[in-house]
Formats: C-alpha cells, structure tokens, sequence
C-alpha cells in the first residue's frame, strides 16, 4: 500500500502561515472527535467486510452443491478480501492517523529521507513521475482490462448461444445460472474499478499537481479516499446476496435467526441429505409413471 505523499510540515506561504518564518499549520494534525468518528467508520467497513465473506466462504464450503469450480474461486476471492480489510486496512488506517514516517521507499511526507527517484539530468525525464504513471497502469488499469476482456468474451459466448428447440430442461437452466454468474461477476469488476480509481487518480495528481496537496483539508480527502477503496472488500457479499438466490438463502440462513427455514425450498440450498431424498421421489416418480404406462398398453 501507497504511503501517503504529503509533508508533515507547512511552509510558511500556507493558509495561517506567516512570512516571518513561524509555524505554520500542520494539515495532518487532527482533532480526536475527527479520529474517532473515522475510527468508527474504518471498524465499521472492516466488520461488514470480515463477516459478510466468511458468511461466503461458510456457504461455499458447507452446501454440497455450491462446491463447484466457480465458487472456489469466490472462496479464494472471499478470503484475501477479508485478510485484507482484517489486517491491511487497519495497519493503513492507523499509519495515516498517526502520521508516522516509516515507510520505504520515502515520499514526500519524509522530506529528509533519501529520495529513490530523480530527475535525470540529461534528458529531463521526471523518473519519479514516471514510476508511479508505471505502477497505476500495471497494478490497476491493466489487469482490469484483461479482466474486461475475458468477462466480455464470455459474456459474448454464453448470450449469442441459442438454446435449441428440443433441449432439455436442465440444460437451459443451466445455460441461464451461467449467464447470471457472469454478470454478477461483471458487476464484482466494475465495483472494484470504481472504488480504486479515486485512490491511483489521487496519487496521480500528487505528482503532477503537488500544490493541491497544501490544502487544509487533504488530510480528510485522503482518508475518505482510502476508505472508499478498501470498502471494496465488503461489497461483493452484498453483491452475492442482491443476485445469487442460493447465497441469498444461505445468508438468511445465518441472519435470520428466528425463521432457519427461510426461503430453503425456494432458494434451493439444500443439504446433502436433502438432495437424496429429492433424487429418490423422482426416481419413484418415474417408476410409477412407467407402470402406469405398462398398465393402460395392457388394458387396451
């Protein structure tokens, strides 16, 4: 995680600064009502997150039928978003409210480590500059557009499919859940975007726009900034459980406390056990219809 690329002092051509030299006024300083109601906010963010995908990953891994390829990989998705609002967000949060200088390599808000980046000297190129335009492209913009890609051909692939006259049932069920398994995951993308985007955009401007930083209030900008980004890791269970019926009755299932049965049938997350009484009644289902069958050829 980015550092954040602010002084920790303000020059004397700032806003309450004076020209002879006196303190100025420190932007990061802030006042302990202003701590504790992001406090509230950050915790807040990282218990919905922490919650809401081991609820996910609950689902996943105690529902026989939810095992499958796709949602392995929402199992993993589920808990590097939750190891990374349990553990980066908190160790971010507290370094940005204490405004330690503890990071490598050193920013601006270090102003008297050694700089890693410079400015070439024959050619002019801005290497610092460069560096961060770098890590944005290869670290946000371009694995989204791989990921944009891949979604979009599938996409593409499973709408322009026809479902043939005489297929069955199953089968377009099926082709209908892989549909909507891609749009949910679209949806997952796009949701990431946008909240990550702000957070490049801000460092961005940092490099290109320092004077902006100067302001009084950057501080606060930054913060919320950052916990729009890392909210990123809480929305996804919510997106499961808006269009996903099964993670919609799993999650009643753990919530709804009072009615356990909730939207089981309906939802079709049903156990094991459940599922084999289910193939059983359709088996006897068939053998009955079949002698019905053998019964009315005999009578006539």
């Amino acid at each position: 995680m980015d550092p954040l690329f602010n002084t920790t002092e303000f020059n004397g051509t700032g806003n309450n600064g004076s020209g002879n030299g006196s303190e100025g006024l420190n932007q990061f300083v802030q006042p302990v009502w202003q701590i504790a109601l992001w406090g509230v906010l950050y915790c807040s963010m990282v218990a919905v997150s922490v919650v809401g995908n081991m609820v996910v990953i609950w689902i996943i891994l105690a529902h026989k039928r939810m095992r499958t390829v796709t949602n392995y990989f929402l199992v993993n998705l589920a808990f590097a978003e939750a190891s990374m609002s349990a553990f980066n967000t908190v160790i971010n949060f507290t370094y940005a409210v204490h405004n330690e200088c503890t990071t490598s390599p050193p920013s601006p808000r270090c102003p008297d480590a050694p700089s890693a980046t410079s400015t070439g000297p024959s050619t002019g190129l801005d290497f610092r500059k460069l560096y961060y335009v770098c890590v944005t492209v290869l670290i946000y913009f371009l694995p989204l557009c791989i990921m944009g890609c891949a979604y979009t051909i599938v996409g593409v692939t499973l709408w322009a499919s026809e479902i043939p006259g005489d297929s069955s049932q199953r089968y377009k069920e099926q082709l209908i859940a892989k549909r909507k398994v891609v749009k949910m995951m679209m949806v997952v993308v796009c949701t990431f975007a946008l909240c990550w985007l702000p957070y490049h955009v801000y460092f961005l401007l940092h490099q290109f726009f320092p004077d902006l930083f100067e302001q009084r209030y950057i501080q606060q900008v930054y913060l919320g900034i950052m916990w729009l980004a890392m909210s990123s890791t809480m929305y996804n269970p919510i997106i499961y459980y808006c269009l996903n019926s099964r993670f919609r009755a799993g999650f009643q299932q753990v919530f709804c406390c009072c009615s356990p049965t909730v939207g089981k049938e309906e939802l079709e997350l049903k156990s094991p056990r459940y599922m084999q009484t289910q193939v059983s009644i359709y088996r006897a289902s068939r053998l009955e219809a079949a002698v019905s069958t053998s019964v009315e050829i005999k009578t006539v």
